[in-house]
């Protein structure tokens, strides 16, 4: 089973598709719940493809549909209302229930919520429909209201109306890596050289990895970079808990720069001294990437990892944290300049609450080793 999931897009080719399945879905489950003639109205005015088309092109409806190794199995239609984020449809084929799709789908929503600054998800399930019921209570629903919704022709909804809360509070742990001899040695390093950490860096990792474990990360974060790898490495021993490696977290492009220091670079590049000078932006060493570059690309690994309830511990390197927490706070590259480069094993913290970020703790350190 190679379950994946998306948003539909193609509103010809795509919507044909979930109406075949709503059709095939409903056809089978619902007419004993509610009886064939009411099947067929719903078929025809709310799950039919035009319907949905109507629905994402007029009313601000989503839909994606789940799908095994290509085939359609299943789908989910929602809209954000001013005080909530409506669950209209949310239905899998007979064969592939209790196989996790419907929690897939409720993580896609859930993003959606905390990034519109919506504190709930609601639904209307059938009173007859049990076995859904228990799935969405398994899913942490709870019935919150009873309706009796007039549908027309005749037709009635006799309908329970399910919520669960979506704590809007998510937690970004970030985690510098130990000292390497190029740190001590104040030579650019970026992601052009794999320097490992040193004794005095592996040590730094160590003791500080307790005070990082009580944290107590739900998702473990990394830098493909060997130092970032191996200061993880600490707090993963106490966890119990493996790293996910995601390659927009590695350190600054210094192209020629790598291996270089500063003040030689200062001595020899008059464009670089100039803009050491200024504190403005730069491409660095002339073929690598501008700060700001970085803050984008490091910025987007840490929205994509942050979700609301939840602690993301994220290891990575000092400048590209300070760019993509200023990318976060919307701050251009003199507001940057305000951080202070997170020293070796150090801590910061931030929150994000609905869309906006707050830095709670900056720069704190857990390990008895200064640098």
């Amino acid at each position: 089973m190679e379950i994946s999931i998306r948003r539909i897009v193609d509103l010809d080719t795509d919507i044909q598709i979930v109406g075949r399945l709503a059709s095939q879905i409903w056809t089978e489950y619902y007419t004993p719940i509610i009886g064939s003639a009411q099947v067929a109205y719903m078929l025809e005015t709310v799950h039919s493809a035009g319907a949905i088309a109507d629905q994402i092109r007029a009313e601000g409806y989503r839909y994606w549909v789940a799908e095994d190794a290509g085939a359609p199995v299943g789908y989910c239609g929602a809209v954000a209302e001013p005080d909530r984020l409506f669950l209209s449809k949310l239905y899998v084929m007979d064969s592939y229930r209790k196989h996790g799709i419907a929690r897939q789908f409720l993580e896609i929503l859930r993003r959606w919520c905390t990034d519109a600054g919506l504190s709930r998800i609601q639904l209307t399930v059938a009173k007859q429909n049990t076995d859904s019921i228990q799935a969405y209570e398994k899913l942490g629903f709870t019935i919150v209201d009873s309706i009796n919704t007039d549908i027309g022709s005749g037709f009635f909804m006799d309908d329970y109306v399910m919520e669960v809360a979506i704590p809007q509070i998510a937690q970004l742990v970030l985690w510098r890596h130990g000292v390497t001899d190029w740190n001590a040695q104040h030579r650019f390093q970026g992601c052009n050289a794999d320097v490992d950490l040193n004794e005095e860096g592996l040590a730094q990792s160590l003791a500080a990895a307790p005070g990082v474990a009580r944290y107590n990360p739900d998702i473990l974060v990394c830098s493909p970079m060997a130092r970032a790898r191996q200061t993880a490495g600490a707090v993963e021993a106490i966890l119990g808990k493996q790293s996910i490696i995601d390659q927009r977290l590695k350190e600054i492009d210094v192209g020629a720069w790598s291996g270089l220091t500063a003040e030689y670079i200062m001595a020899h590049d008059p464009g670089y001294a100039a803009t050491r000078l200024a504190e403005t932006d730069c491409r660095q060493g002339g073929t690598g990437e501008t700060s700001m570059e970085l803050g984008v690309r490091v910025a987007a690994s840490l929205r994509d990892w942050t979700h609301a309830g939840e602690t993301t511990l994220v290891t990575c390197h000092g400048w590209a944290l300070q760019m993509g927490v200023s990318n976060l706070m919307g701050w251009d590259y003199a507001g940057s300049r305000g951080l202070k480069v997170m020293g070796n094993c150090a801590v910061s913290v931030l929150t994000r609450t609905a869309a906006r970020w707050r830095i709670d703790v900056w720069n704190a350190r857990f390990s008895p080793i200064p640098r």
